[in-house]
């Protein structure tokens, strides 16, 4: 039963990720500044950084 728990849970937590990620992509498109070039390149480099961060921190145990 607790496994089944565990999947529900996962399951969960990717359908509102998804959720999140359409509102958030929405609310970009609406907002003019987020139109721009510049401005994807700096969200991109962030993304990139972040991401690298993020994995970094989960491969390496402290």
């Amino acid at each position: 039963m607790e496994a089944f728990k565990h999947i529900v849970l996962e399951l969960l937590l990717i359908v509102s990720g998804v959720l999140v990620f359409r509102s958030l992509w929405y609310l970009m498109d609406i907002i003019p500044i987020f139109n721009q070039v510049y401005v994807h390149v700096i969200l991109l480099v962030m993304g990139i950084i972040f991401s690298i961060y993020a994995v970094n921190k989960l491969t390496h145990a402290d």
